[in-house]
């Protein structure tokens, strides 16, 4: 398979994926748990490897990125490579996938902005 090829067919997984995370916009709120969330997470997964691929061959062109503590963002910081790592492991070991539900905390802080 030639690498033009192999480019073409990562792009129309990738396109694939991001079809099916769009579809779930339109779904009612809810769990999904063993395959059908195995899919979303599959799915999501793809799409932050190809974000951190697109990210690190920046980085990489540019500089290196500086150390910053853990946890620490504002709204001038830029995720990176490694905040995409941690999301794509983090995603990685669920077994399940909450669908268009606000989280608990989103809904704390909406009521306080009230």
């Amino acid at each position: 398979m030639a690498i033009h090829e192999a480019d073409e067919d990562e792009n129309a997984e990738l396109i694939s994926s991001v079809m099916r995370l769009c579809e779930l916009a339109k779904q009612k709120e809810g769990t999904k748990c063993d395959v059908k969330a195995h899919i979303v997470i599959d799915d999501l997964d793809k799409l932050l490897k190809f974000v951190s691929d697109k990210l690190a061959d920046q980085n990489l062109a540019a500089r290196t990125p500086k150390k910053r503590p853990f946890g620490t963002m504002d709204e001038h910081t830029q995720m990176d490579g490694r905040d995409l790592k941690r999301i794509r492991g983090l995603l990685n070991s669920s077994d399940s996938v909450a669908i268009n539900e606000a989280s608990k905390c989103m809904i704390n802080v909406m009521r306080l902005v009230r």
